[in-house]
This record gives structure tokens, sequence and C-alpha cells, in this order.
């Protein structure tokens, strides 16, 4: 049994950024690489795409499982659920991860999967820093049926707010950074805008 299977939302259509966000380059690789290469430590991991990107970044992370969300225009969850809903029933925790947070610690996961693990009477897990919720979020598979019940355009922060969240007390700010623009993304790799 895998300790984790970590999903990778990559589905949104970057309008605001003008490009695929997941194969914006940092610090010699690209968003998705990192990612996939950070979850990979933990266990298999799935990108969540869109139909125009599937190519690009299939051709990024050979290692990650592909899905294609057919409609992503129905929101982030709905990348969500696809991603749920192709998991089997053979690992103790999976991560959520949106790919427009694309800097994280491997500390990060490893330390909410060892939280998990003390904190049998929670589901969810968010790290948190200086009380504000970031990413990513790590789900018990006990909530894979409930969660898969609730609508594609549901928001994912309220859904899971159905199940109970545990904080994970982090001191990882890249737990809140999440890049929507270009200028998001100058700031990311210190050009002043």
């Amino acid at each position: 049994m895998s300790e984790s299977h970590s999903i990778i939302l990559a589905a949104g259509r970057s309008t605001r950024m003008g490009q695929p966000k997941a194969l914006l380059n940092y610090c010699g690789t690209t968003f998705i690489q990192h990612l996939v290469d950070i979850y990979g430590r933990f266990g298999p991991v799935s990108v969540v795409t869109n139909e125009d990107t599937r190519g690009a970044i299939a051709r990024s992370v050979p290692q990650a499982r592909i899905l294609v969300n057919p409609e992503p225009e129905r929101g982030l969850f709905s990348s969500v659920l696809l991603g749920v809903s192709s998991l089997a029933g053979n690992v103790s925790f999976y991560f959520v991860h949106p790919v427009d947070c694309p800097i994280l610690d491997e500390s990060v996961p490893a330390h909410m999967l060892s939280e998990a693990r003390q904190r049998p009477e929670y589901t969810v897990f968010v790290p948190s820093l200086g009380g504000r919720s970031g990413h990513p979020v790590l789900l018990d598979p006990v909530i894979q049926k409930p969660l898969l019940a609730q609508p594609p355009d549901a928001v994912f922060s309220t859904v899971l707010e159905l199940f109970g969240v545990c904080q994970v007390p982090v001191e990882e700010p890249s737990v809140l950074l999440n890049i929507n623009t270009p200028a998001d993304y100058d700031t990311l790799v210190g050009i002043s805008p």
C-alpha cells in the first residue's frame, strides 16, 4: 500500500496568465515538474489537465498519470472529483494540490502525513501559516464516497468544511503562494513589475 497518492490540478485555462501555468519556468524546471518531483517521493501522482495542454504536460511529466477534465469550465472542484474518482482504494491518504500554488518544500507534505497519522479523528488536513489556510490539502480516503456525491460545480473549500478540517501549523510561506497573473509570476521570479 502506498502512503499517499497525489492529484495535481492543472485543468484551468490560465486566462489571466495568458499561458499554461503548469508549464511556466521556475529555477530550471516547470511548475508541474517541480510538483510531480516532490509528490513522487510520497507515492504515485496524477495530473488533471485539459485537452489543450494534455500533450505538453504529458511530455513534461511522463512519470505521472494524466487525466483530462472534459469540462474544466465547471471549476476546480470538477477536477478534484475526476482525480478522486480515478483512485483505487490502496492508499492511506491523498494530496490535492493546484498547480498555481507551485512552490513547495517536501517538508510540508511529510509534516502533513505525520500529523494525519497522529490525528485519526480528522479526515481533512490543510497547512496553516499565521492563521491562514494554504495548500496542499490532504484527504483520508474514507471521505472518497461522500466527496464524490457533491456537485461538480461546488466550491472545494466549502465541501471540505463538511468533513471537519484539521489545520496543520507550518512555517513554510510557500503554502500561501498563489500565481494567477503575469505580475504574480514576475514577483515570484524576482522581476520588478
